[in-house]
């Protein structure tokens, strides 16, 4: 795994995917749905990773939807933490 991969898979592992598939809060859907797209993550490049985040995951109806469902879940990060992706991971960092 090249190094720039595996710190966007670290970045969404530390602050979304574990603390959602490790919670006694989450439901059995909510843990089976970011599981299924953490390994689907995981057969992505980086700029694979970067592109579905930014337009699958950030995509603004999409956001609002997970974001609700998530504090339906007891989860109340979801924009922060994909606002500190979009700030931190850029198309610039993933060229530099």
């Amino acid at each position: 795994m090249d190094d720039k991969k595996k710190l966007l898979i670290d970045y969404l592992d530390t602050n979304l995917f574990i603390p959602i598939l490790y919670s006694s809060n989450a439901s059995y859907q909510v843990k089976h749905d970011f599981q299924h797209t953490r390994d689907l993550l995981q057969t992505f490049s980086a700029r694979g990773i970067l592109n579905f985040v930014w337009n699958t995951l950030g995509h603004m109806e999409a956001k609002i939807i997970f974001s609700n469902r998530l504090i339906d879940e007891g989860f109340f990060d979801y924009d922060q933490i994909l606002d500190t992706f979009k700030n931190e991971f850029t198309y610039d960092w993933l060229m530099s």
